[in-house]
């Protein structure tokens, strides 16, 4: 009997980086050629990417986060189930959605962390969503406030989960964010590649965003746009630096196009360009940020970030492991290959992992019937009856999240 087992490691040498480009009316710019690519690490040396081509048909997988906790917004989100009729015919049947909602208080995921595309399913939970009553602060008690930027923490850990092109859409007015828990959500998204799109009231669009300097990781080759998170207590601009610094761009919206919001999202990730290239071969672990030009510097640009496992060097020496093809490092770069556009190829489609069934109860076995009690002969007395315990609520999944540190 050969007992001899082999362990598999698996690193990642063909980055894929989706790239949002959009012209100064902020409309989608389709058919850029080729060779009008401008890719750079660090500043260093031109990548020739391998391949370009439009994101298309890619399985996406969405959550869509509803904050209701705060009134004035509750004439917008109200319209959800009507609204959401755009978002549905952008959806495709290979596509996942799940639903996560706020009121300020409680915390409530609908259906799995990841449901198959059903438009029935989108259309109640909609429904059921704006049920939510939203948190006053006056007349109700609150053991503790809940934030937008935790439950924004606990969408981004359950979609690192799968694979696939992942979409954080949050529909709420947002809260502030300070600098150390903007550089955790900044490398929650960009590390998982999780492009995020904030939607907000058109009137809070007008925003001036800086920024500051990330932090360094091990272990890993992350690749992030070449702008780091920002520091500031305004709770829009907070929303926009994330959300820019993840690839996506944060959304106006009102009454009359609310529907074309949610759907907008959708619709730019399949008009992303996806640029192929090998890893280059001398990119050790940390962060290295990666800038795209398309020659025209009135674009606007937005890049999503990914992280993807290295080599050790030892293994790297190791005669018995298996490389992929890396990108040569200086002039070679220069000649890793020749840009190529075409449409998306056909791939099988990785599952999102599903929860073990358990085993049925088994049913204990039957005891002999208590023996009749004598009748009674005085004045009926009432016995007491135990309360019967709550039925915990399979939505509330305020006890999974963390407060802000």
């Amino acid at each position: 009997m050969d007992d001899d087992k082999s362990t598999l490691h698996v690193y990642v040498n063909l980055v894929q980086i989706p790239v949002l480009i959009l012209n100064g009316s902020l409309h989608q710019i389709p058919r850029i050629p080729d060779g009008s690519f401008r890719v750079t690490i660090d500043g260093l040396g031109q990548i020739h990417p391998a391949r370009i081509r439009l994101e298309g048909e890619d399985p996406i997988n969405l959550t869509l986060l509803v904050d209701r906790g705060s009134v004035k917004d509750d004439p917008l989100w109200n319209d959800l189930p009507k609204s959401v009729e755009p978002l549905i015919e952008s959806l495709r049947p290979r596509d996942h959605i799940s639903f996560l909602a706020m009121d300020g208080c409680t915390a409530r995921r609908y259906g799995p962390d990841m449901a198959p595309f059903d438009a029935d399913w989108i259309r109640q939970t909609a429904k059921t969503v704006t049920d939510m009553v939203p948190f006053s602060g006056k007349k109700q008690t609150c053991p503790r406030p809940l934030t937008y930027w935790e439950m924004v923490t606990y969408a981004a850990k359950k979609l690192s989960q799968f694979p696939g092109r992942k979409i954080l859409v949050t529909l709420g007015p947002g809260a502030k964010l300070d600098q150390r828990l903007a550089q955790d959500i900044h490398g929650l998204l960009t590390q998982n590649s999780i492009t995020m799109f904030p939607i907000v009231h058109s009137s809070a669009m007008t925003i001036n965003i800086p920024y500051s300097v990330g932090r360094q990781g091990r272990g890993q080759t992350q690749i992030v746009p070449s702008m780091n998170p920002g520091v500031d207590t305004d709770a829009v601009q907070a929303m926009t630096t994330q959300a820019e610094l993840s690839g996506g761009i944060l959304l106006g919206t009102s009454t009359q196009g609310f529907g074309k919001s949610l759907a907008q999202p959708v619709d730019f990730a399949r008009g992303r360009y996806i640029i192929e290239f090998p890893r280059p071969d001398k990119l050790p672990p940390g962060i290295h940020y990666i800038q795209v030009e398309d020659g025209h510097p009135r674009d606007l640009i937005r890049i999503a970030g990914i992280s993807v496992p290295i080599a050790a060097p030892n293994e790297m020496q190791d005669p018995t492991v298996e490389h992929g093809t890396l990108m040569a490092t200086k002039e070679a770069a220069a000649d890793s290959g020749a840009a190529s556009h075409g449409s998306a190829q056909d791939f099988d489609e990785e599952k999102p992992p599903t929860a073990a069934t358990p085993p049925a109860p088994v049913a204990p076995a039957a005891l002999p019937a208590p023996a009749a009690a004598p009748p009674s002969t005085g004045p009926d007395v009432a016995r007491p009856v135990a309360p019967k315990s709550p039925q915990p609520d399979p939505t509330d999944i305020t006890g999974d999240l963390q407060a802000p540190r």
